[in-house]
């Protein structure tokens, strides 16, 4: 199958190699031409805007990193509504708003184009390995046709409702993380000041990982400070995404 891939940083870079060893045939593009060049060595070809993705390819895939960028890649100039025909179909892998993913499927379904989002959870080694939890948001008909492209990329590929149910359910799943991080920094606060040095509990946050099945690996964190100020940033920006409501009708 002919897939077109935009995006290919921590995430995307993972996936759309996937999808090529499972032998699909790759348009993809990125605003740094530098990152397509090992897909392109594999055979992809590159397209020189998203507009040219959609004509290229069947389906079209985005990991990009939040809601303005998958407005501008979907709905900007050149973007994928402009060279998407009737029936074709779009997969949105970004961590997004519902809010947004509503207003970027009005605007392809007034165009007979099918969109669906699809956010994903494993992290950058899920993607490269393939175990990705997928949620999917939209036409189940849809999704059912192109469940075998999702399964190259994930091993959890679950079709949760009508669209904008992908991006709820990631949503929500970043709130739970939340708090199940929130208590374990406590938890580690108590045993810190109950004498046992901060790195002898990395072997509970290890353990801890693998009961979760290992999919974020974000406890770790707890004893990583220099990377916390990074993620705290990109999780509250998730949280905004969360608190969002669709403005009245």
């Amino acid at each position: 199958m002919k897939i077109g891939f935009i995006g290919l940083g921590m995430m995307g870079s993972g996936m759309a190699a996937n999808l090529q060893k499972a032998g699909h045939d790759l348009v993809v593009h990125d605003l740094r031409r530098a990152a397509a060049e090992p897909y392109l060595a594999g055979g992809a070809v590159w397209a020189d805007s998203p507009r040219a993705v959609a004509e290229a390819a069947e389906v079209v895939f985005t990991s990009l990193p939040g809601p303005p960028e998958v407005e501008g890649v979907a709905l900007g100039e050149n973007g994928l509504l402009s060279g998407m025909s009737r029936g074709k179909a779009y997969f949105d892998l970004s961590t997004n708003s519902p809010t947004m993913v509503r207003k970027i499927n009005a605007a392809f379904a007034e165009r007979d184009v099918y969109m669906l989002d699809s956010p994903v959870s494993g992290g950058p080694r899920g993607a490269r390995t393939g175990k990705l939890a997928l949620w999917v948001g939209g036409d189940e008909q849809i999704f059912n046709r192109y469940k075998p492209v999702l399964d190259a990329m994930g091993d959890k590929a679950r079709y949760v409702g009508p669209i904008g149910a992908g991006s709820v359910a990631k949503l929500v799943h970043n709130g739970a993380g939340y708090c199940i991080q929130t208590a374990l920094a406590e938890m580690f606060s108590v045993g810190v000041k109950a004498g046992v040095e901060p790195l002898a509990l990395a072997e509970l946050s290890e353990a801890l990982n693998r009961g979760w099945g290992d999919r974020d690996s974000r406890s770790p964190m707890l004893v990583q400070q220099e990377r916390a100020g990074v993620e705290i940033r990109v999780e509250a920006k998730r949280l905004e995404e969360a608190l969002e409501r669709d403005p009245p009708a």
